[in-house]
């Protein structure tokens, strides 16, 4: 399937996770979105469903301790979906059937640096047990309790790919 980009927050290198990085241009506001696409002509009022998938992991480059055990690494997961879910419920309907009026979603969190590489426990990068409203944070620009991060996303119509 042909993905089209939505949204990259930072421009501190390409992750991989999109596709297609050449349609990014800079975004205008001043807030935590640094490049952005959205096709013209999109009547986003026809959608009122989600489908989700499961959110990747990037570490930077040039992080010194890229590891992660896989349990927490699921956990993770788990609570960014949960976080998204939590924040866009409401306005939408979550679902795990593409049809009409479902928007694909996909997330990345991207040039992951976590803040302690001596123990590289996901624990130590992200303390689940603090509540992870991760997306919050990243939507207001803030870091999520790690040396760094950036996120990537799109978002596609469920049924065209486009």
């Amino acid at each position: 399937m042909m993905c089209t980009p939505v949204i990259a927050a930072e421009q501190a290198g390409d992750s991989g996770f999109l596709q297609n990085y050449s349609l990014l241009s800079d975004a205008d506001s001043k807030g935590f979105l640094k490049r952005i696409y959205i096709r013209d002509g999109v009547d986003w009022s026809v959608y009122d469903k989600i489908l989700l998938h499961d959110i990747s992991f990037f570490f930077a480059e040039d992080a010194e301790y890229k590891g992660f055990e896989a349990n927490e690494l699921a956990e993770l997961s788990k609570a960014f979906q949960q976080s998204i879910v939590m924040n866009l419920s409401g306005p939408y309907e979550f679902t795990d059937t593409p049809g009409p009026g479902v928007i694909r979603m996909r997330v990345a969190v991207t040039n992951l640096v976590p803040s302690d590489s001596v123990t590289g426990t996901v624990t130590t990068v992200i303390p689940i047990g603090l509540g992870i409203s991760a997306l919050s944070k990243v939507f207001t620009g803030s870091h999520i309790g790690m040396g760094s991060a950036a996120f990537e996303g799109e978002m596609l119509d469920a049924q065209t790919g486009e």
